[in-house]
């Protein structure tokens, strides 16, 4: 779950190894990073006074409205004091989007079409909320529920949920109005070459001659607009790479390499830092926790 200021009150929450649920209400000022890499997240909001910004997009919200987030997206929310903060986030495992897919009905559809798009909001009509709603509240009574058949109608209110969520995100097309996303080109461009190039140079020096911007121009705009200076950005982007590698390879060198970290100890220290465990440690544990018996 995100870091903040001040503590979150989560009025219902719900979590399991494929799928983690979120239904909160606060007032309190706070900035929310990034979630957990291993999950997508659709994220619904509510209530609230808020910037939300997401992979270099400032975006306008109102009640309703879905955002699409990928496991390696860098957003951040800054609320306002006052207006009570209210939102649903469900995350989900991209292997579970997998597993409850059909040939004909890929759940994880709204995900891949979003990126290729450039558009991660899902502004959907009064029928589709009012459906999507209702799942929800089936959903956390199902949760709070020990009575026969409570578990199967959660796992259902689930892919219903997501079914639902994937039919607003081709039905709405184009998402909302232009005025509702702000954005500026450059920086949009600069992000999608922050993530196809993690194992290059990638400094504010570098990147600012690469796009011929001021590097002071750069830096001001770059926060501005992803909420994270550059150097943050990328860190954050490598890391998460290097966290989804290490699932698959363990050859920590490569990976190191791979993620565009010039230093071996650095890359630990980083990693350690942001996912709790060292690169080894971490391996280890995956093994572990998917039943494989460590060398």
């Amino acid at each position: 779950m995100a870091a903040a200021k001040n503590e979150v009150k989560t009025t219902k929450s719900f979590l399991s190894s494929d799928f983690q649920y979120f239904h909160c209400v606060d007032r309190k000022i706070m900035d929310i990073a990034q979630h957990d890499p291993d999950f997508n997240e659709i994220y619904m909001f509510l209530s609230g006074d808020i910037t939300y910004q997401l992979e270099g997009r400032i975006y306008k919200l109102k009640p309703g409205d879905i955002l699409l987030i990928r496991g390696n997206d860098m957003h951040k929310v800054s609320v306002k004091n006052g207006k009570p903060y209210e939102r649903i986030m469900l995350m989900v495992k991209p292997k579970y989007l997998l597993n409850n897919s059909s040939e004909k009905s890929n759940l994880g559809m709204c995900f891949e079409s979003s990126k290729i798009i450039g558009s991660n909001l899902i502004r959907s009509n009064p029928k589709q909320l009012k459906e999507m709603r209702d799942i929800l509240r089936k959903f956390e009574e199902s949760c709070n529920s020990s009575s026969y058949g409570s578990n199967i109608i959660r796992d259902i209110s689930v892919v219903d949920f997501i079914l639902h969520v994937n039919r607003a995100f081709i039905e709405a097309k184009s998402g909302a109005d232009s005025k509702d996303i702000v954005f500026r080109d450059i920086i949009s461009n600069i992000v999608d070459y922050i993530n196809d190039n993690l194992e290059a140079p990638l400094g504010l020096e570098t990147i600012s001659k690469k796009f011929f911007i001021s590097k002071y121009h750069l830096a001001r705009e770059f926060k501005k607009y992803t909420g994270f200076t550059l150097h943050k950005f990328v860190l954050q982007k490598r890391l998460i790479l290097a966290k989804s590698l290490l699932n698959e390879n363990t050859n920590i060198n490569y990976i190191c390499g791979m993620c565009g970290f010039n230093d071996y100890s650095n890359f630990i220290r980083a990693f350690k830092s942001a996912f709790g465990l060292p690169p080894k440690k971490y391996i280890e544990s995956t093994r572990q926790s998917s039943g494989s018996v460590s060398k």
